[in-house]
């Protein structure tokens, strides 16, 4: 257990985003978050022109809209802070749907939107939430989830013919990110 809090301890690193142009790919239906990796089926022109015109490489910023029948959102219709992506992988399918697979980077707050066509363009900013002080409680939550992991890695099968399994503890908040989307 010391092995795994070490871990988590030595790999806080902190990324800063400045102030600049995105292009902004809009989810109806999902939200993504920092350390999440995601695949959705773009369809919308916006969002195809968007990651085309950046080459289908590099960072987007990934927003929710508020209301997921509309097709044509607006400013309004689309929430302020969202979440900065890179890009991993762009599959065109034969039937005219192009899947993309996004990695959460970072949390943005969206300072106003540049374009709303040919493509959605925005100007973001690291969202600045300060992490307080470790408290006696958090850390001691982050103890149980850690000895938790731990008890659900022994319990695992080990599988014939393959590497070692261990549990990736280097980053905590992705850890726990990753624990929820398989748990949802």
């Amino acid at each position: 257990m010391d092995e795994i809090k070490e871990m988590i301890d030595e790999t806080k690193e902190e990324i800063t985003i400045e102030k600049k142009l995105y292009k902004v790919i809009t989810l109806r239906k999902n939200v993504l978050f920092p350390s999440q990796v995601m695949t959705v089926d773009l369809g919308r022109d916006k969002s195809l022109a968007g990651v085309n015109a950046i080459g289908g490489v590099g960072n987007v910023v990934v927003i929710a809209q508020k209301d997921k029948a509309l097709t044509n959102p607006t400013p309004n219709d689309l929430y302020r802070v969202g979440t900065l992506a890179r890009i991993r992988q762009i599959s065109r399918m034969p039937n005219d749907i192009t899947k993309i697979t996004l990695e959460g980077i970072k949390r943005v707050v969206i300072s106003e939107f540049t374009a709303f066509a040919p493509y959605i363009e925005c100007c973001a900013e690291d969202y600045g939430v300060v992490v307080g002080e470790e408290t006696t409680e958090i850390s001691a939550i982050k103890n149980l989830i850690v000895t938790e992991l731990e008890d659900i890695v022994k319990l695992q099968p080990k599988q014939q013919n393959l590497p070692d399994a261990r549990l990736d503890t280097s980053n905590t908040q992705k850890l726990i990110a990753n624990m929820a989307y398989a748990i949802y």
